[in-house]
């Protein structure tokens, strides 16, 4: 018959180790989740530092003398609709940005090694055209996303047509 006093306390001791190797292990997750959420919020501030703000495009698109801004509702609705499905079939859907583009452009460039595909959605033109370089980079397409998502909660659908109509080139 086996000693059941060290059985015991050989069960005990290996219940211990493996407590002590789960406390371990569940503090190098936090140490690793506190590290990745500093990297993160630090790479979202050097990101959006220096951002201009959505309402800028005001100052863009009113203070132009070039060209005469036009309403929406003196616009064709044609014009509306055409623009739409030809830039951004889901414009009234989404929130300023479309997975399926973002997606459709990551497969393309991928595919001809460099970014050719844009993705941009009307709002993210909108950005692009009045508030940031021409660049193609990542992180202006992020910077990008990010003030579509401002720009939508900013303003209506149709307050982000009629300022997009009145800053694209058609010629």
């Amino acid at each position: 018959v086996p000693n059941t006093n060290s059985t015991i306390a050989v069960a005990l001791r290996h219940r211990e180790a493996m407590m002590e190797k789960r406390r371990t292990a569940q503090k190098a997750w936090l140490v690793l989740l506190l590290v990745a959420g500093v990297v993160l919020v630090w790479l979202y501030m050097w990101v959006l530092y220096d951002l201009p703000l959505p309402e800028s495009i005001n100052a863009y698109l009113y203070g132009s003398d070039e060209y005469t801004y036009v309403d929406l509702a003196d616009i064709p609705e044609e014009l509306h609709w055409a623009t739409i499905v030809v830039e951004d079939k889901d414009f009234y859907q989404h929130p300023g940005f479309s997975l399926r583009g973002i997606g459709r452009a990551v497969v393309a460039d991928i595919t001809r090694e460099g970014l050719s595909e844009g993705g941009s959605t009307i709002s993210q033109q909108l950005i692009k055209n009045t508030l940031l370089n021409q660049n193609k980079s990542f992180l202006r397409k992020f910077q990008e996303l990010v003030l579509a998502l401002e720009l939508e909660r900013r303003f209506s659908k149709n307050d982000i047509l009629e300022m997009y109509l009145n800053t694209v080139y058609f010629g």
